[in-house]
């Protein structure tokens, strides 16, 4: 097994606080990472544009996976590297059967 290269956190439930900052503890160890020759990057289930209140405060250098990994951008959170989209065939049936179940339905396009 090889050194740890990068360490990657979820934001919401795992690096922010409920009141959604970033605690000095947290800075302190991305800190302390970094200081140890280890890359730090962020994923979530957010929209990069959700994701810049958290990246300016980490001060992001890496890759960040939003949309749980649909979509990943460089550290400008809008210069995209991957991108993996629903067929729209495939997004009508969902949103049709999740409408039947009565669940609440976000749909992001692109980067929003």
């Amino acid at each position: 097994m090889g050194d740890i290269q990068l360490v990657v956190a979820d934001i919401d439930g795992t690096l922010v606080t409920r009141d959604k900052r970033v605690t000095p503890a947290a800075l302190a160890a991305i800190e302390k990472l970094r200081r140890s020759g280890i890359r730090f990057t962020v994923i979530s289930s957010r929209p990069p544009r959700g994701i810049k209140v958290v990246a300016d405060v980490v001060g992001l250098t890496d890759p960040v996976p939003a949309f749980n990994g649909g979509l990943v951008v460089r550290p400008d959170l809008t210069t995209v590297l991957r991108e993996k989209l629903l067929e729209s065939v495939v997004a009508k049936r969902l949103i049709g059967r999740l409408t039947e179940l009565k669940t609440g339905i976000w749909v992001y396009t692109d980067k929003d």
